[in-house]
């Protein structure tokens, strides 16, 4: 009994995973079509969306049950740094001053975690960091010194040479 009751809670788990996904993925910024950060894709649920924290609930499930290995895990990890650095992005360019500490403590705490469990498995990462500089100096231009949104894109910017 106890066994049906957690497959019908995977099923739902996974139904809701799909419904997320086919929210749209594949719009870029337009306001910015010059530069690097034109290039990057924006995530279909960012910070401050209502279904963020059910996007953040199913990246766990997915990493901590269904990722499988260690290999498995390490390009789990990856496509979430890529995904934190995506949210990051956006909320520096939409200037969401509420998400923007919580964006960047992602994106560090992320690429920290890979580069202490999962460095050796994961070859691409040095090319993944090298392609997030520009845009994160990009994105570090528009904020003056004092300001602490400067600061949050500085410490990201740091951590990422860091690891490379």
């Amino acid at each position: 009994m106890l066994y049906i009751k957690a497959m019908k809670y995977l099923l739902v788990i996974v139904m809701l995973m799909g419904i997320l996904k086919l929210v749209p993925v594949a719009s870029t910024f337009a306001q910015d079509s010059a530069t690097e950060s034109a290039k990057i894709k924006v995530e279909s649920v960012n910070p401050g969306s209502f279904l963020y924290p059910v996007k953040r609930f199913f990246e766990n499930i997915q990493l901590n049950y269904l990722s499988g290995g260690k290999d498995k895990k390490a390009k789990t990890m990856s496509n979430m740094l890529d995904t934190r650095f995506k949210e990051l992005v956006y909320v520096s360019k939409n200037k969401r001053v509420d998400d923007f500490e919580k964006a960047s403590s992602r994106y560090v705490t992320t690429l920290q975690t890979i580069a202490k469990d999962y460095h050796a498995e994961d070859k691409d990462l040095n090319k993944q960091l090298a392609s997030y500089k520009p845009v994160l100096e990009e994105q570090l231009k528009k904020y003056e010194g004092d300001y602490a949104y400067w600061s949050f894109i500085k410490q990201a910017i740091e951590v990422t040479d860091s690891y490379k």
